[in-house]
């Protein structure tokens, strides 16, 4: 998933790193991190909507699809989505990574 060497080395400023003389910039992040954090935001986003779409939601969204929706509290709603997230990424270290 995500080494936190590769994390810390592309995402802590350092002068030395971007080679400036204008103060600290962060090291311009690897293509294949990239790509692993456009993945996971892909799947974060998709998981999100099936959570929603599979009745599981705050009441805030409930109250707009009718007054017999159930609701869960915020805490619920994240414990949910982490949840089903872990079950989404599970599979990434069988499937391989899209190019």
């Amino acid at each position: 998933m995500f080494d936190a060497a590769e994390v810390n080395a592309t995402c802590r400023p350092s002068a030395e790193i971007a080679g400036s003389s204008d103060g600290p910039r962060a090291a311009p992040p690897s293509a294949a991190f990239e790509t692993r954090v456009v993945r996971f935001a892909e799947t974060l986003e998709q998981v999100c909507i099936e959570t929603v779409e599979s009745g599981h939601m705050t009441k805030d969204l409930a109250i707009l699809v009718g007054p017999e929706q159930p609701w869960m509290t915020t805490e619920q709603f994240f414990e949910t989505i982490v949840k089903n997230l872990e079950g989404a990424m599970a599979t990434w270290e069988t499937a391989p990574s899209p190019a």
